[in-house]
């Protein structure tokens, strides 16, 4: 999932601002929520290019991941609120399992995958160049 959210703890002021906030288009009212997140907030993203595993955030916010898939199908603002914690959050994109992944999400994966290739390229290549002159030298002995 791609998911916008704020996190706060519940005694902090202007909750009701927060969400309000959060709904709005309003350059004004975004420039008025960033600076309310790096004030009182304890966790929040904006960004739109992070995804995020439907078991982290149920285990992150007071909701199942049923009620997740109905947040983004709804395209509205979800506010909700636990014994600690206040949260505002809106579902912006949802892959399900058998759907190809965005490439945001498996970016690093892919680079992790290449670099591992060429590692390997590189080893082999290594490993047959010392290998050859070894045998050009006559450098290396056979054991019976």
């Amino acid at each position: 999932m791609q998911i916008h959210f704020v996190k706060t703890p519940i005694e902090s002021p202007k909750l009701d601002s927060l969400a309000y906030w959060f709904s709005s288009k309003q350059e004004q009212h975004q420039l008025l929520l960033r600076d309310y997140c790096y004030q009182y907030a304890t966790d929040f993203s904006f960004s739109d290019s992070t995804w995020y595993e439907t078991d982290i955030l149920s285990s992150s916010f007071p909701v199942s991941k049923d009620q997740l898939a109905a947040f983004y199908r709804s395209r509205t603002p979800a506010v909700l609120s636990d014994s600690a914690y206040f949260y505002v959050l809106k579902v912006n994109d949802y892959k399900s399992g058998g759907e190809i992944a965005p490439l945001d999400y498996v970016k690093t994966d892919i680079t992790r995958i290449l670099m591992n290739n060429r590692k390997m390229r590189l080893l082999r290549s290594t490993y047959e160049t010392i290998y050859q002159e070894a045998l050009l030298n006559k450098e290396f002995e056979i054991y019976p």
